[in-house]
């Protein structure tokens, strides 16, 4: 059991292991990429290595949702992780405490687990 010390700040409970991906890939490897690292989201990197954006889990399941018909399906496999990621990408300070981080993404979410979708610094 991890234990959480109190007040926890975000980099108690952040990942050190960003998963990410280049914009120009497709969807099926970032899909892949998902299912073989066991996260719900992956960061899309700019020419530089910066994040830029944020495909996750729920992205995906929207795409599906609109290649219904083999025309749309097609549509959708030549779609790339730059056009269909959420950003922008912000960086949070590693030190601020997790229950105001909190606090902030649930306001910006809306209901878009990626919307909160951020990077401590």
């Amino acid at each position: 059991m991890t234990v959480i010390p109190e007040p926890a700040r975000v980099a108690d409970l952040m990942t050190r292991d960003l998963v990410s991906c280049p914009a120009n890939t497709s969807l099926a490897s970032v899909a892949s990429t998902l299912a073989h690292r066991k996260v719900h989201a992956v960061f899309v990197l700019d020419q530089e290595g910066r994040p830029t954006g944020v495909v996750s889990d729920f992205d995906l399941l929207a795409g599906e949702w609109l290649g219904t018909d083999p025309e749309s399906l097609r549509a959708m496999q030549q779609v790339t992780a730059a056009e269909l990621m959420t950003a922008p990408v912000e960086a949070n300070p590693a030190l601020r405490l997790a229950s105001s981080q909190s606090r902030i993404w649930s306001r910006r979410s809306a209901g878009h687990p990626a919307n909160g979708a951020a990077f401590a610094t």
